[in-house]
Order: structure tokens, then sequence, then C-alpha cells
């Protein structure tokens, strides 16, 4: 036998759905680097904007200034949705002091990870004495 509901269950349920949707694609948020040219902290929530002072891993992060940037002190982890850099714009990604470091890139889209023309990306370690490696992983294996 089926079971009919009520009119107002069934909007219930159908605005529970629709405003679930709506907060998993909203829980995304977009932060632009603002960092001066020079070296710069992934974790100075102000080096971003908006400032990035609850980091998810959904947040998407561009990097799209123009100049050339050394951004250093990424935690030894972190996941994020995207990277995405820009504008003539050459990145020096690094760990933290005294640590190895892995960003992942969770997305598993074709503009997960990119480096627009013109746009450099490099992925080193902290400094050569301490041999300390920064590793980025991708779930996007199409891009």
């Amino acid at each position: 036998m089926k079971k009919i509901y009520p009119i107002t269950l069934r909007i219930a349920i159908f605005l529970i759905f629709i405003f679930g949707q709506f907060a998993i694609v909203s829980g995304q948020t977009t932060y632009t680097w603002t960092g001066t040219a020079g070296d710069g902290l992934w974790t100075t929530s102000t080096n971003w904007s908006p400032t990035r002072s609850t980091p998810a891993s959904t947040d998407i992060m561009i990097i799209n200034n123009g100049g050339s940037f050394t951004i250093s002190d990424l935690p030894t982890t972190q996941t994020i949705g995207k990277l995405q850099i820009s504008g003539n714009t050459s990145v020096v990604l690094r760990p933290a002091e005294g640590a190895n470091g892995t960003l992942t890139v969770s997305t598993a889209t074709s503009d997960a990870l990119t480096v627009a023309s013109g746009s450099t990306l490099t992925i080193t370690g902290r400094d050569a004495a301490t041999d300390r490696n920064l590793t980025v992983v991708t779930a996007n294996s199409t891009g």
C-alpha cells in the first residue's frame, strides 16, 4: 500500500533537500592571494581576500597578481578544493620550516589544479640544509 503524505510534509522534505544542496555548494569559498611580492606566509589569514581564518577542504585558492611570490609556511597537511594560478604570476610553494608538507587538491575536475599560460608554479623544499619537501597531490587525473 502506497503511503500518501500531506502536502506540508512533502513541501518540508523538498525544502530540506534544496537547502541541503545549497549548503553543500555554498561551502566553497574562493580566496585570492593578496600578499606582497617576495615572501608571504600561506597561513597568514590576511594574505588572502577575503581573510582566510577558517580553512576548509573545499576552498578555492587563486593566485593571479601578476608578480613573483614565494609562499611558505604551508601546513604539514592541508586539503583544498582547487589551486589556480594565472595572470603571468610566478609562484614558489614551500612547506613550514622544519616540516615536510602535503597539499591535497581534492576536486576531481579539469580545473582543480591549473597554471595558466605565462604563469609558473614551483614546488620546493624549505631549504637545502633541512631537505624538507612539499608534495602537491591532486584527485584530478585528467587535467
